[in-house]
Parts: structure tokens; sequence; C-alpha cells
């Protein structure tokens, strides 16, 4: 009987060739764009089948194709090519042995089959279903940008990024004006917006396109981005220049004046039509005629609950609209027909864009391996006389209240005015504060110091403190206070390097916040730590973050979301892959919750606590009793449907059982370990996949290990052996055997096995370019090993094999 490779070569590909699948018709295993991986995308699709494009053009997607053993079921591979199918954005789903085929159609829901594999649709069959299923005629002139090359090529793009683009542009295509889409924090969508364009723009669609983001960093960022695919096409708007001769604008709401100078907007009501047709007109209205752009892409547009930005949409009824997000909001329903009606643009992303043509979660992009995974240390604080009180919600989720009492400890510590430091008269000292206020409304400055001091500790413990983290406060007074006290036990600590090492990031900072962020971003010396409020909450990218801080209280998902999306961007310089969470206010509860809020009647923001109110807030500055305990350390995975923090020892448990389920012992582990073919399906079986053991052995510090290390040490207690440990003890073993060889094969085993010292260890000996590499080929290479009595590839094996033992 055939395996799955034999099956492919032997059954498969003959019969897809006489169909009329050739050529760019067919594509296998395409890996792109990961940092860290060789297996993006959760495991490698068998065949990706593509509809014929005109000349120059690129061919159309629209199947996936699983094969499997020919004497495994023709239906064994459908669930996981339906799961393919879902992220590349394909329509129709296959999977053979070879001899018949299983096809379920994501168009009607149905599954048919078994067929004989002759039986197997032509790319015509397809072509006349996806046009009949989403009502397009691929031959109209608004479908041509589906067919467009990439500007560069395809090898930047990453498969979800290209699935997107499709998503958005087969909307497009059937004449509808309004499109949203849902990726992670980090996952390129400035990238993404520049291929949409180009995409849009080789296809004669746009006259004028307008990018329009809320901070002036994304605003640079995305016109320098711009500027590379369309050249002097691209034009930032300023105050001074609308730039209306530029095909592509790019402008901030306030450069339009769309928004105030403070974001977001005071709490209040949606502007009326009214209201806005009796105010003066804005720069947009002043300078660009109704309908003046053909395309309107709108970044980060969960952040327009409170302001009135939707002008650019109504001022421009007939553009194709796009929406960009992380965090997708959609309003809970009111019974004032006058919110609803303000709300249907400005806020519920959902009811004017419609439902997301595609998702990609920050879940999604860690299992992956293109955002940096995360794990999350939970830390309990507790001040005297704060009164705890535990609420099962209806779900069976229980939450945890604090309320502050203050009774007899606030009478001893004395309250008093936090500006002018003269006590606090009773009457301006509430009855009880709920802890969503702490460093708000009631300042401890004994649980800041407690916290500052916690959070130290555990950088020391875990790396050292100079590590690039955002603390995200409740105030700009608490932000100061943070800062402080950081900087004074870095001094108490014994480091030499003291210079801004801890710095507040705000709008009310003393330096420019500019200045600040790149200081952060990019300085070798200085500006580690910084503690903000919101400022740095979205727009700023910083890959070599490596600790998101929670200082603060949270109960928006949205704005919970896009702070943490600050830590999972890759940085290939320093080697991050993963970052590390401390949670000091349960705010990770958050994780899988819905991004739907209430009517901003009264609210503030994402539904956050309110703004610093105009009585000054009231300090405790006695000698209170703050007590912080561990509450767990958690690991981020999916749970019925849902990212989820589960307890790290529950997830190590998960993973050992499913390695056990999979090979029940270490010997066994070991000859599936050696074998590709067997050693990815394994990994793609771990509960969050080859992500859990990269994390594990980041979490128990075995980075210097290979993979197999890791699982051999969490399933079977077994001694974890560094690699290079591993190189070093097969020298030794197989002097003899190594001797033995002819002189130029000796010679390419010694540098072959100094590839697994690498960071992919095993991986390194499986890159089919090994032979061609300078040090193996001036060894001998190939041709060495080729004198000896053995194939080249089964030396390999026995390489892997010896490297592997006990």
């Amino acid at each position: 009987m055939r395996n799955e490779a034999e099956t492919r070569a032997g059954l498969i590909d003959p019969v897809l060739r006489e169909l009329g699948w050739t050529g760019d018709l067919v594509r296998r295993e395409r890996v792109t764009g990961s940092a860290h991986r060789t297996a993006p995308m959760g495991g490698r699709y068998d065949y990706l089948l593509c509809l014929p494009a005109p000349p120059g053009k690129l061919p159309l997607p629209v199947a996936v194709l699983e094969a499997k053993k020919e004497d495994e079921p023709c239906t064994l591979g459908l669930d996981q090519a339906k799961g393919y199918a879902k992220r590349l954005h394909v329509r129709h789903v296959f999977s053979s042995n070879g001899h018949r085929f299983m096809w379920f159609d994501t168009f009607t829901g149905l599954t048919h089959g078994p067929f004989p594999l002759a039986d197997f649709p032509t790319p015509q069959t397809l072509r006349d279903s996806f046009e009949r299923e989403l009502k397009i005629d691929l031959a109209s002139p608004f479908a041509q940008s589906l067919f467009q090359p990439y500007h560069g090529g395809e090898l930047g793009r990453r498969y979800y990024q290209d699935a997107a683009i499709r998503a958005a542009l087969e909307k497009v295509a059937r004449g509808e004006k309004r499109v949203l889409l849902h990726l992670a924090t980090g996952s390129g969508k400035t990238y993404l917006v520049c291929q949409l364009l180009h995409k849009l723009a080789q296809a004669g669609q746009i006259t004028h396109a307008l990018f329009v983001c809320d901070r002036d960093e994304l605003r640079r960022q995305g016109a320098a981005a711009l500027h590379n695919v369309f050249g002097g096409e691209v034009a930032m708007v300023t105050g001074a220049d609308a730039q209306k001769n530029a095909r592509i604008l790019v402008a901030t709401y306030q450069t339009l004046g769309l928004e105030s100078d403070e974001w977001p907007r005071p709490p209040g009501r949606a502007v009326s039509s009214d209201e806005k047709q009796q105010s003066e007109p804005t720069f947009l209205e002043r300078n660009y005629a109704p309908d003046f752009f053909s395309h309107i892409i709108i970044d980060e547009c969960h952040r327009s609950a409170w302001g009135t930005w939707s002008v650019v949409l109504t001022h421009n009824p007939n553009a194709v609209q796009i929406g960009l997000t992380a965090t997708p909001r959609r309003f809970l329903e009111s019974d004032d027909a006058d919110v609803q009606a303000d709300l249907s643009v400005t806020a519920n992303n959902i009811r004017h864009f419609g439902e997301s043509v595609y998702e990609y979660t920050i879940l999604q992009g860690q299992e992956d391996g293109f955002l940096a995974s995360c794990d999350i240390v939970r830390r309990d604080v507790k001040v005297e006389g704060e009164e705890t009180v535990e609420v099962t919600l209806a779900d069976g989720v229980k939450i945890v209240k604090e309320r502050y009492m203050p009774g007899q400890v606030v009478k001893e510590s004395g309250p008093r005015d936090a500006n002018t430091g003269m006590p606090a008269s009773a009457e301006e000292v509430a009855d009880a504060y709920s802890a969503r206020v702490y460093g708000q409304r009631l300042m401890i400055p004994a649980r800041t110091k407690a916290m500052a001091e916690d959070l130290f500790q555990q950088l020391c413990e875990n790396g050292g403190p100079l590590q690039r983290t955002i603390i995200f406060c409740a105030s700009d007074r608490e932000c100061d206070e943070v800062a402080i006290y950081l900087n004074n036990l870095l001094v108490l600590y014994g480091d030499k390097q003291t210079e801004d090492y801890a710095f507040k990031c705000t709008a009310k900072s003393d330096a420019d916040a500019t200045d600040l962020i790149t200081k952060l971003r990019k300085s070798p010396r200085t500006h580690f730590i910084a503690t903000t409020v919101d400022l740095l909450s979205t727009g700023v990218d910083i890959p070599r973050l490596q600790n998101i801080v929670f200082f603060r209280y949270l109960k928006s998902p949205i704005t919970f979301y896009q702070m943490v999306g600050r830590g999972t961007r890759l940085d290939v310089e320093t080697g991050k892959t993963s970052f590390r969470i401390y949670d000091y206010t349960n705010v990770t509860r958050l994780f899988g919750a819905d991004f739907t809020v209430k009517p901003p009647e009264g609210e503030v923001g994402e539904g956050e606590a309110p703004a610093e109110p105009r009585k000054p807030p009231i300090v405790l500055p006695g000698p209170i009793p703050v007590h912080i305990t561990p509450a767990g350390k958690y690991v981020l995975m999916e749970r019925n449907g849902r990212e989820t923090p589960v307890p790290l020892e529950e997830y190590e448990q998960m993973i050992a059982e499913e390695v056990k389920r999979q090979a029940g012992s270490l010997d066994e582990l070991r000859e599936q370990w050696i074998a590709r073919e067997l050693r990815e399906p394994l990994l793609e079986h771990l509960p969050g996949r080859r992500n859990a053991a990269l994390l594990l052995r980041q979490l128990h510090g075995l980075l210097p290990c290979d993979l197999y290390d890791v699982l051999g040490h969490l399933t079977f207690a077994a001694d974890p052996k560094t690699r290079s440990q591993r190189v070093t003890s097969f020298d030794l073993r197989n002097r003899d055997w190594v001797a033995a060889m002819p002189a130029p094969a000796a010679a390419t085993v010694h540098e072959i096995v100094r590839f697994f010292v690498g960071d992919g260890g095993i991986e390194e000996l499986d890159n089919p370019l090994l032979f061609r590499t300078p040090s193996v080929r001036t060894a001998g290479g190939l041709p060495a090993l080729q004198m000896l009595s053995a194939d080249p590839g089964e030396v390999l094996w026995t390489i892997k094999q010896r490297l592997l033992l006990p």
C-alpha cells in the first residue's frame, strides 16, 4: 500500500492533471512569513486549487484537497481540510485516498461523496460554483482586482493576509460598499492596506483613496509603507495642505477636523445630524467635494464610538468603505431610537460595515508563529480595609469585586487632599470606594509601592530588571509614583544603569511622547519601563517589548485586547518569540470576552472608569498594610471557541497526556522525533499545537534544549540535555563510528552534527539546503556521504538517532 506521499504522486497527481489542474493552478505546502516556525497555519495543506487567471495575473484560490494513504478512508482528512479552508478563505473542501474523494461545500454546508477520483470537479466546475454562489462575474471589470499580483511578489505576504484581502475584494466585486476586517494587533494590517489598495488600483478602480487613522505615528508609518508601493502618488494631509492632487491620501481624524485634540471626546451622547449641520464645516468638507474619494480605509475603526468622524463616510456615501480593527465593537440594543440612529455609523462597527469577512485572532497568530505567545502571571493584591465580594455570573464564571471601606483605617491614616496635602474633610471621603477607582479617586501609596516592589522582584527573578515593559496605571499621578518607586528600587538594587530607567509616558509627560516612545523602542541603555494610562494602548509598535503590566482595573475587553496587543509583535533581532503579562487587577479574565458594550449614555471612552474627578483625589498616606501573594501562572489557549487563560499545571498535564497518547514511551517519542513526517503531526496534536512546546521551553528555562528534551522531561521525567551537551556526547560516543569513515565523509558528519546546536535543533537537520551550506560543502558534502555503503538519507537518520540517545 502507498503511503501519503506515494498516494499523491502516483494516484492523485495524474488524475488532477488529466482534469486540467496543472501548472500554477495547484499549490503545495506553502510556508511563508514565520519568524520562528517551520510550519505555520497549524500544518501543511496538501493541495491548494486555484482558478485560471488572465495572462500575467494571479490564479484565484478556491479549494483545498487533503490527501491520505490509500488504505485509509477518504473521509479521514475532511475535518483537517475544513480547518485549512477556513484559514485560507476558500469555498470547497476535499479529501481523498487516491481512489475516492469526499466533497464539502461551504456554500451549502453539505458534504457529498464518496465519489471515484476520476469524477473530481474540473476548474470550470468550481468556477461556475464560485460565480453562482457569490454572484460574481469573474470576467467583469469589478472582479479583476481578485487576479491582480502582489506588489513585490507573493513571498512577503502571509497566508491570512492573502485570505483577508481576497475576502474583502470578493465583497467589493459583487457591488457591496462596506467591508469589515478583524485582524489581531501586530498581524500586519498596514501591509494588508498597501496590497489591498495596490490590487484595486491595478484593476483601475481607484480615483482617490483615503487612509484614516487616529495617531500621528500611524499616519507616518502608513504613509511610508504606501509610498513604497505607490511612490509619489501618496501624500500626508496636513492642516496646511489638503493634497488634493495625490491619488492616495493619509490623514488623521484630527487633521480632517473630525476630532478634538483630546481623545477620546468627553462623555455624552453622539452628535445628532441637526447639530452637525449647524456646526462649522470641517476641514474635510471644506476641501473635498462629496464623493471625492472612491475608497476609504478606516484604521482601528472600533475607536470611533466617541467621536464625530463618521462624517468622512457620510460625506462619501458611494465610496467603498473598509474598516480595520482588532476588536470589532457591537453595541447592545437601546430602546432609544435616536441613540440607535446616532450610533449606527459612529459606534457600531458590525451594524455599519457588516459582519467581518475575515477574522484572525491573537491565538491564531500565536499558534502560527506570526505573533509572540504569552504567559500570564497573576498576583493577588490585598489592602487592609478592603472587602472582597465574590459574584457568580449566569454562565458560572466567578469574578471578584473589591470595595475599600474607609472606616477606622481611613481615620487613622489621615486622608489628605492629593494636591495640597491638607487633611480632607469628612464630606470629601466617600463611604466606600470600588477597586476600579484606585489611583483615581482614592490613592493608596502603600498599595502602589507594594505593587512596584513586587513587580521589580518578579523582573529580577525572571531575567533581570532591564526588561522592556509597559505598565498601565489608573492615572497620571499613579504613573509618576510608579516610575519614582522603580527608579529608586534600581538604585537600591545596585545597578549603575539608572538614567531614565522608568519614566511616565502620557499626554501630560514633560518630554515629547513621540521621543519617549522612540527611546523605549530603540535606546540600548535607557528607558526600559514606561508607565502610562492609555497613550500606549494603540498605534505603538515596540517589537522588543517583553512585559505588559496591569496596575489598572479594566472592564472593557476592547481596551484590554488593545493593550495586550502591544506585546504580540515578534522581534527577530533579539529573538523575542514570547512576552509576559503581569496581572495585578485580574484583567486577564477579559480574554475571550465579547466585544459588546453599552451605548455611551453617560459612559466614558470604551466603557472604562470615568476620568479623574474635578476634585483632587483622596490620599491615604498612613501605614496601611498591603499583602501581595501569587495567584497562579496561566497560559492562553482555546476553549469552547474562546481564548481562555488555563492554569500552567493543567496545561502541562494536557500536553503530557497528549504526548503519551501519541508516543507511549520515551523510546517511541525519540523514534517519532527523528522523522519529520511523524514529528510534525505529533506537535500539531498538542493543545496549542507547536506553540505549546515552544512556550514550555521558555517557561521552564530550557531554551538551550531541543523540543524533544522539553517534551521528554515533561512527559517521561527524562533528564533534559542542552543541544550543546548532546553534540558533545555524540562526539564521544561515536568516535569509532566516525573514524571508520573515509576522511571526507567523517568531516561531513562532523559539520552536520554542529547544526544541531542551532535554535531549531533537530529541525536544522531537516533543512533541504543543509548539504549546500558552505561548511558542509567544504567538508565534502553529499558526494562524501555517497562514499559510504549506506544511503545518505539513512546516514542522516542515524545521526539524528544517535544525537537523541539518553
